[in-house]
């Protein structure tokens, strides 16, 4: 059960420590015994949703970085990643915000 490591199809909280994040996934995504993944928000998936879950922090980590303001990182976001759901958790970028 990956819990909120894992989302599918699904925007993510903005968590502070992006770095362990990807860490974490990344070995979650190379531990052979892991086959199916129990996701925070989203279907169930496979192992290999991690690597799109990984890309999406870096993504993420970019946005961020570049961003101005907060609803610069929500923008960043829907853009990259249209058709994702739980938009409500982009909300809380205001609330990570650091600068």
């Amino acid at each position: 059960m990956g819990q909120d490591l894992g989302y599918h199809g699904a925007y993510s909280a903005p968590v502070v420590d992006r770095g362990n994040w990807i860490a974490t996934r990344e070995g979650l995504r190379d531990d052979p015994a892991v086959e199916t993944l129990l996701v925070g928000h989203g279907l169930p998936t496979t192992r290999g949703e991690l690597d799109t879950a990984i890309g999406y922090l870096r993504t993420l980590d970019a946005a961020w970085d570049a961003a101005a303001t907060p609803d610069d990182v929500v923008a960043a976001m829907q853009a990259a990643y249209p058709g994702y759901g739980g938009e409500f958790l982009l909300g809380l970028t205001q609330a990570y915000w650091d600068k």
